[in-house]
């Protein structure tokens, strides 16, 4: 997952892979992206350099520095960026054993990629949120939707509630709907070509989002059902028989 930090009003997001004990650390400014792997080796070695006064196990090593980079948002970061790399130092305030607070730094080199790697790490992903969203919005008007006519068969059967404070107004999807040009909304869902080509050349993600089936009933107003003398049933009652007049 992304995590956001920013450095002197300019905004940047990074996250960490682990992919079997090779950590892959990438930055983006949304505009670029750098990123490099590191092996445990690697960040063990890098950790003790930055933390000469401080002994740790390896694992912990390991824990302190991704915590560290989790909570880019909290810590001291500062950049230097050259034509072809990005320096990054982070100084982090953390609580070690019986709640003492210590200071930690941590310094890494990562490297720019090209144009297409940014596509890959930063705009693919992005469009991939944009339709598990428009996916899940479509999912949970269809819910609503179908509880609104639960709630019209509950008033036919039953009455209104007394609650006058639960009282809510008919869903109508349209308020979700927004004319700004400026938003991606509706564009690549849309297009089956488009998302073919794109999962094949990015890949799909296994994001899966519930079903909701509007049932035949639910498409057709029913009549409230009243009853009187004349449509009751007849009753019986000590073995004697009510006759309708």
């Amino acid at each position: 997952m992304w995590k956001i930090f920013i450095v002197e009003s300019d905004v940047y997001i990074l996250k960490i892979i682990n992919n079997d004990g090779i950590y892959k650390i990438s930055v983006s400014d949304l505009k670029e992206v750098w990123t490099k792997d590191f092996s445990i080796d690697d960040i063990i070695t890098e950790f003790k350099k930055c933390n000469p006064n401080i002994v740790v196990e390896t694992e912990e090593a390991v824990s302190q520095t991704l915590k560290i980079f989790n909570e880019m948002d909290n810590a001291l970061v500062q950049i230097n960026r050259t034509e072809d790399k990005i320096d990054l130092e982070v100084k982090s305030e953390v609580i070690g054993i019986s709640d003492s607070k210590f200071k930690l730094k941590y310094q890494l080199s990562l490297f720019k990629e090209d144009i297409s790697k940014f596509a890959e790490e930063v705009t693919a992903p992005m469009i991939h949120t944009i339709n598990y969203l428009e996916k899940q919005q479509k999912m949970l008007c269809d819910l609503i939707k179908k509880k609104d006519r639960e709630l019209e068969e509950y008033k036919m059967e039953k009455g209104l509630i007394s609650r006058t404070d639960l009282i809510t107004e008919k869903f109508d999807s349209n308020i979700l709907k927004n004319p700004s040009d400026k938003l991606m909304l509706d564009t690549c869902g849309e297009s089956s070509k488009f998302w073919e080509g794109f999962i094949d050349k990015y890949g799909d993600v296994e994001a899966k989002v519930m079903e909701v089936k509007v049932d035949p009933w639910n498409q057709v107003k029913r009549k409230r059902k009243t009853y009187n003398a004349k449509t009751s049933a007849k009753k019986f009652v000590a073995g004697i028989t009510y006759k309708k007049e």
